[in-house]
């Protein structure tokens, strides 16, 4: 089993800690998301779910939010 974590990221100097918004599970070759968030950074498409999954087990950010592996 493998997750990523999908997190807010906060201001620049900020006092606020990351929010997460729900996490990202594969599992056995099914992927999902555990909130309609991570839902939708996967997308509809199961055909592409596994190269987003581990495009975002590696890092992201659009920096706003940002995945990490779990």
């Amino acid at each position: 089993m493998r997750k990523v974590r999908i997190l807010t990221i906060p201001e620049p100097g900020g006092s606020e800690q990351p929010q997460e918004l729900g996490q990202l599970v594969e599992n056995n070759g099914q992927i999902v998301g555990t909130t309609p968030a991570a839902e939708d950074i996967l997308g509809p498409d199961s055909g592409q779910r596994q190269a987003k999954f581990d495009r975002y087990h590696r890092g992201w950010s659009n920096g706003y939010v940002e995945t990490l592996a779990a």
